[in-house]
């Protein structure tokens, strides 16, 4: 066992629950099947930190495949790691079967549209992960309807960030159909997406029948007043909501200031 691994070895065998941190070690395929090994059945490892590391889709499937037999890990970090759609693809696998993984980050993963749908495919049948990480990726448009397919039968999802993504109107609405069907879901993150008006207006329309979601976050979206005006709509009939944001220069400052009225006003009265 390396240098780089002898610690953790150490660790995971010691018997005593551990928050494993491995962000940076400029680990290698090699080095991640090893690591892989010693986290298959184990009892101790409760979250992983695999930031920035060295490896690729070869390394991600060993440890896709320990994953499946692990049933203590909750919390796995794995973002900027060039994971690609192949890497997503046996995660997605695995996260069909995972027993016990509640988190998983997979920001700046150079994940595409294919690993989405893989992705999507899995929360169908998983019932286990309650957040999802997608930020600073390339799932497009389609990546975001393969994601809002799966939402529409997943019934354990809380929090789902697919900010940066390029999911433009498109995919918004496809988020907004699965919201009108999905109460489970707490947390929306889409920031930077290319959306206008057409898709917050999708959005807004889902929210008024939705009685799941309690935070939206649109910033840095060109949604302008015509596509932010719906929400005061969802201010008034939706009693879930507690946070909707979307800070854009698109917007008129007067308008801001009114919707950050009501919304405090409700927050208050809630």
């Amino acid at each position: 066992m390396g240098n780089k691994l002898s610690h953790a070895k150490k660790l995971i065998e010691s018997g005593a629950n551990c928050d494993l941190d491995l962000d940076e070690k400029e680990l290698n395929n090699k080095e991640l099947m090893k690591l892989s090994e010693l986290l298959k059945n184990n009892n101790t490892c409760y979250a992983l930190h695999l930031k920035s590391n060295m490896f690729d889709e070869q390394g991600i499937e060993h440890l896709a495949d320990a994953l499946q037999t692990n049933r203590f890990l909750k919390r796995l970090y794995l973002n900027n790691n060039k994971i690609g759609d192949a890497g997503c693809r046996h995660l997605a696998d695995a996260i069909k079967r995972i027993p016990a993984l509640g988190m998983i980050d997979l920001s700046m993963s150079l994940i595409g549209p294919t690993g989405a749908h893989a992705l999507g495919d899995s929360l169908k049948l998983n019932n286990s992960l309650h957040t999802i990480y997608l930020t600073d990726n390339y799932i497009g448009v389609e990546g975001a309807k393969h994601l809002a397919e799966g939402l529409k039968e997943n019934k354990k999802l809380k929090v789902l960030d697919v900010s940066r993504n390029n999911i433009k109107d498109e995919g918004c609405v496809a988020l907004a159909e699965m919201l009108k069907v999905n109460s489970t879901l707490e947390q929306l993150y889409i920031v930077k997406n290319e959306i206008t008006s057409t898709g917050s207006i999708a959005l807004a329309d889902s929210l008024v029948v939705n009685k799941g979601l309690r935070s939206l976050n649109m910033d840095f979206n060109a949604i302008g007043d015509e596509g932010a005006t719906p929400f005061m709509k969802v201010l008034r009939e939706n009693d879930r909501i507690e946070k909707i944001e979307f800070d854009d220069k698109s917007i008129s400052e007067d308008w801001k200031n009114e919707f950050r009225m009501r919304l405090q006003r409700k927050q208050e009265v809630h």
